[in-house]
């Protein structure tokens, strides 16, 4: 019997594609100044320069960045910052 579920080898894991054409990684951002999910704020503030109605158009302060999503789990948590001593 056939299956129409894909598997995927767990060795392969890590070569799985995550992230944009600007960054490599497993994590999403969300824009905290229009609360939408983005690959990078490069992708952000290409989408919004790219709106019809340019009283919409605005970039992301990436300091403002409040929250990352896993784009393997799709869990939502705070971004993390480590402090070098």
């Amino acid at each position: 019997m056939e299956s129409d579920s894909v598997a995927v080898n767990t060795q392969d894991f890590g070569k799985l594609q995550h992230g944009c054409e600007h960054y490599k990684r497993r994590c999403k951002i969300r824009a905290p100044c229009c609360d939408q999910i983005f690959s990078c704020r490069h992708c952000h503030n290409e989408a919004t320069s790219s709106l019809s109605n340019p009283k919409e158009h605005h970039e992301i302060v990436r300091h403002d960045i409040k929250q990352v999503i896993c784009s393997i789990c799709n869990t939502e948590q705070q971004v993390g910052f480590t402090l070098l001593a």
